[in-house]
């Protein structure tokens, strides 16, 4: 299946005047760029409640934030479907998210904002910063500081371990710039 903009999810998305002049102009950067889209044309984010009902709100990234500050779990659409996301230093919220899952014991990996986030509560080799801040983006197993340590105990329980990433997506990024807290993703 050739790689144009029907086959793909931007099919949904009708080019407006000037993203289709660019689109059509062979002059253009542009030219033929399937998932060219601006603010009119392209995608938008939004914030849905539990039901798929749109949540009024002028920056669903800023209200993301704080849903996740106030304990609550939502769900983030990206690259390869939906994470689910919550606060990782509430005992409750971690504790109502096991339940969910059903998952008792297995843990969950741990997303902060930079490096400079993950050395307060992990010890950080060379190597484990460059894996860390690769374009691979990995989960890496970092040992937990046991000093100032307020990672919620049920993240992993018993382990003395935990898997941590950086943010990989936009939106992700976008999240980390209204919250600074660490996040089960």
């Amino acid at each position: 299946m050739p790689y144009d903009r029907p086959n793909t999810t931007m099919h949904k998305f009708t080019l407006c005047e000037d993203c289709a002049a660019e689109y059509n102009d062979p002059f253009d950067r542009r030219f033929h760029a399937q998932p060219n889209a601006c603010n009119k044309c392209g995608p938008k984010l939004l914030l849905v409640d539990k039901h798929g009902k749109k949540i009024d709100s002028k920056s669903p990234i800023i209200s993301a934030a704080k849903l996740l500050r106030q304990g609550k779990i939502i769900a983030i659409k990206g690259l390869g479907g939906f994470q689910v996301a919550c606060n990782a230093t509430s005992d409750d919220t971690v504790l109502k998210l096991r339940k969910r899952k059903k998952r008792p014991v297995k843990p969950f990996a741990i997303m902060l904002k930079d490096i400079e986030s993950i050395k307060k509560y992990y010890y950080l080799s060379k190597k484990e910063i460059e894996s860390l801040t690769s374009a691979r983006a990995p989960i890496v197993l970092l040992k937990k500081k046991a000093k100032n340590y307020t990672v919620s105990w049920y993240v992993s329980l018993y382990n003395r371990y935990e898997g941590v990433m950086l943010p990989y997506t936009p939106i992700h990024h976008l999240l980390f710039n209204h919250i600074d807290i660490p996040l089960i993703m």
